[in-house]
Order: structure tokens, then C-alpha cells, then sequence
């Protein structure tokens, strides 16, 4: 195993703060938590109300709200959660 000299830097206290501040930033931007998007795609759905492709389909024949994006649907997570809460884990009303 090597073993390597601790080795010291001067540095002036502008550079200090600077190195806080940068160190900051990134904390805030890329390690804190970001709240989930709002707009899911059915795989996403998917996870978020625990439920199979086939459920979610079936749901959305029964009025799930859905908005289409060309071919492709995708869910407001507000309206999932308020859809899911008026109609049980079941999807009956």
C-alpha cells in the first residue's frame, strides 16, 4: 500500500467562500431530493399507483383521466390521486 505526504494549500478566503458556495449549490441542485414530475408516461403510472399495464388500462377505459401526447398517454399525478381516492384501490366508485 502507498502511503502519500498530507499535502497543504494556501488558499486566499475569496477562494474559500467561493468553494462554499459552489459546494452549496450543487448540494442544493443535484443531492437534494427533487419533488416527482407532475406528467407520467404508463410505465410511470405504473409504479406510482402500484398497479400492472393491465390495471392502468382497465382504469382508463373506466374514466382515468388521461392526456394523449401523439400516441402516447400520459397522467397528471394530481388527478391520478384524486381519481384513485374517489374510486377505492379497486377502481369502482
Amino acid at each position: 500500500m502507498k502511503t502519500v505526504a498530507p499535502q497543504i494549500a494556501i488558499v486566499q478566503i475569496e477562494q474559500l467562500e467561493e468553494l462554499a458556495r459552489r459546494t452549496a449549490e450543487h448540494v442544493l441542485t443535484e443531492v437534494t431530493p427533487q419533488p416527482p414530475p407532475e406528467i407520467l408516461d404508463v410505465t410511470s403510472a405504473c409504479a406510482f399507483l402500484l398497479v400492472s399495464r393491465t390495471t392502468l388500462h382497465r382504469w382508463r377505459t373506466m374514466g382515468l383521466p388521461t392526456h394523449m401526447v401523439g400516441d402516447s398517454p400520459r397522467f397528471l399525478r394530481s388527478e391520478l390521486i384524486n381519481w384513485v381516492a374517489g374510486h377505492g384501490a379497486g377502481g369502482a366508485p
